[in-house]
Parts: structure tokens; sequence; C-alpha cells
């Protein structure tokens, strides 16, 4: 079965707020699609008077029963806000903070094209919504739609940026290929930030034992289930282990003779599991086997800025994607 739409939820960060300790790792609250604030409170008219910016943390969680991956998955803020604020994205870990954050990341947002382009053209010149932006690089992707229709996956063109040359808020971008069919102007066109294949994943360090021997190629992960972190196997006997994890502290005990996958209470699913296959060899008390596991999502910041004096706009809203390939 393939992933459906769905399976894909936007899940906000453990901490929300405008304090050094915004963000941090995925929460299982998720936002909900076309909703009023999902993403980010209203600015006051004090705040937009003086101008105002904010961040928030988000995690686009792929959160499907079979696990099945979600394949060269990208992000983007698919088109430009209809007020005057703007909305950028940029990479994030699984566990930063607001604190964390670089002084210079590589924003991704959207522009506007500048004037109609026709069939065959193999460049395009947008408009940014502000001069200061540094959002298409090249050799990076961009998408440009089919007018406002950004819900349609199949209403816009995606190319690799071979050339990008900045004037201003005007941006020329050498096209990789040629437009199939003509834009209008005020089409949006925004950079893709490349996420990879998104799906759970194990790493198994060298288990500190004389004698057993560790199958990691056994270990399974769920989709739904697994969070970032690290989950510590330590023998108390020869066959007896207690589970403990970096981040939640004690997973209880497991035994080599049954199968161990301690439990995620948020969505009654394993947060790993560990068959009777992957032991072999003798194990004693004392003997450890680590396991660092990653969430089958993508974390990623977004930041609103709000100039001082922007206009605002009933319709105001956020458009983030992530588009993938599914088997």
């Amino acid at each position: 079965m393939a992933i459906v739409k769905s399976e894909i939820i936007l899940r906000k960060s453990a901490v929300v707020g405008d304090t050094d300790a915004n963000g941090g790792r995925m929460s299982k609250t998720a936002v909900v699609d076309k909703s009023r604030s999902g993403m980010f409170p209203h600015f006051t008219i004090s705040e937009r008077t003086s101008g105002k910016g904010r961040y928030r943390k988000f995690f686009y969680h792929v959160a499907n029963s079979e696990s099945l991956p979600l394949l060269d998955a990208f992000l983007s803020v698919a088109r430009p806000t209809p007020a005057g604020d703007r909305v950028t994205i940029f990479a994030a870990t699984w566990d930063d903070t607001q604190a964390d954050i670089p002084a210079s990341p590589d924003h991704y947002g959207a522009a506007s094209l500048t004037a109609t382009t026709a069939a065959g053209a193999s460049s395009l010149v947008v408009t940014l919504e502000n001069s200061a932006q540094v959002i298409f690089r090249q050799g990076e992707q961009i998408r440009i739609w089919d007018g406002e229709d950004v819900e349609d996956n199949q209403s816009g063109e995606i190319f690799t940026a071979d050339t990008v040359s900045k004037d201003g808020a005007s941006v020329t971008i050498g096209l990789s290929g040629t437009l199939s069919k003509e834009f209008a102007a005020g089409s949006p066109v925004c950079s893709l930030l490349a996420c990879g294949d998104v799906e759970a994943l194990a790493s198994v360090a060298a288990p500190e034992t004389e004698y057993g021997e560790f199958d990691d190629t056994a270990v399974t992960l769920d989709s739904i289930g697994t969070i970032a972190q690290v989950v510590t196997l330590t023998f108390s006997s020869a066959t007896a282990f207690a589970a403990t994890s970096d981040v939640l502290g004690s997973l209880g005990t497991g035994n080599i003779a049954a199968s161990c996958a301690p439990i995620n209470p948020d969505y009654a699913r394993p947060y790993l599991t560990v068959p009777t296959s992957a032991w072999s060899g003798s194990w004693e008390a004392g003997d450890t086997v680590t396991i660092t596991t990653t969430p089958a999502a993508v974390p990623f910041w977004a930041e609103l800025i709000c100039p001082a004096g922007a206009s605002g706009d009933t319709n105001d809203a956020v458009t983030v994607r992530i588009e993938g390939g599914t088997a």
C-alpha cells in the first residue's frame, strides 16, 4: 500500500514560544491543515507597526503503517504570503532549539515570476518579497507553479538552477531545461530543500562483549512509533537485559529468547523491535548493545518576518509542502 496524504503529518516541536528554548524534539501535536494560526500566532497591531520576527520548528512525520519510505523528498514554501509578511524555511536537527540556530542558515522560500514567460524559455526572472533575501542558489532545485494552484502536484515544473544572478529583489535563474508551457506573471517560484529518503533508521555501535554477537540488520523500526533516541541494552545475566533510553529513561527489560519491542504510548506502536534472531554467541552480565534511532520525519525551522508597517490580509496563509515518491 502506497503512502497517502493523510499519513504525512506536520507536527510541532516539544517547546513552542518566543524564547531560546523554542524548538527541541518532535511532539505528537499535529498542525491542523488550513487552521487559523496553525503554524504561527497572529501579529498584534503593535508588532505590525514596529516589526517582528518569529521562529517555529516543525517536523513532517511520514506516519505510514507499513513503514514505507518517502523517496527523494523535498520541502518548500510553495508561494509568497498574500500579506506584507514573508516566510522562509531552513534545515533543523532532531533536537536543536532557537538558541542553536546558526547565524546564516541556507533559507528556502518563494518569489513571484516577474513577467509572463513563454514555453521553451530556458531562464526565469523572479521578484523576491525582500531584496535582502537569498533563497535561490546555483545547483539546487526550483519549482514553478501554474498560477496560484499549488495543491496539484502536476501543475508545476521542476528544474535545477544552472545559474543564479541577483540584482536587488530581481533574480534571474538559468534552468537545466526549458519550460513545457507558458507561465503567467505572478506565478509562484520556490526553492526546494532536498531531504533525501524519509524513513526511520537505526545505527548500532559495536557491542561491548567478548563472546556475544549481534545482527544489527535484524533490528526493525516503526515509521509511526520510532523517535530520535539512543537505546542501550545492558545484560544482567546470560540472557536478560534492561533497555534504557537517553531521552526517556527505562524502557523495560528483555530477554534474548523473546522479541523486545518497547511501546511508544503516544501512538501504541513500538519504538523499535529487536527479534530473537538478532542474538547469537554467548552473553554475560555487563555486556551492552547501543542502538541509535531516528524517526521517519524531516525536522525544519520556519521563520516568519513582519516588516515594520507591513500590510495585513484576512486570507494571509503559510503554504509549506513536502513532496516525494512512494512505492
